[in-house]
């Protein structure tokens, strides 16, 4: 029955439904670069900034199939959690 389908589908997660990692609270310095190590295999194809707290211009750095970097451009330490994903 497609309902049971449609309920299935709307009781899953962002994270669930996709090849993807979480990074929580990672604090990143004004004009600093933070590197993050993954276990996705591939490199991530987006990514979305879920929250940040702290007034600053973030920006990817380069990403590889091991690690991600992600780049404060502001002029104050922010706090930002993301969450990077990849095809399936």
């Amino acid at each position: 029955d497609p309902r049971d389908l449609l309920f299935g589908l709307t009781q899953i997660t962002f994270k669930e439904n996709m090849n993807s990692f979480f990074v929580d609270s990672q604090v990143i310095a004004a004009g600093a670069t933070a590197t993050v190590a993954h276990s996705l295999g591939v490199i991530p194809e987006g990514r979305l900034i879920v929250k940040q707290t702290g007034d600053a211009s973030i920006t990817d750095g380069a990403w590889t199939a091991e690690t991600i970097k992600i780049i404060n451009n502001g002029a104050v330490s922010v706090t930002v959690s993301l969450i990077y994903f990849a095809k399936l």
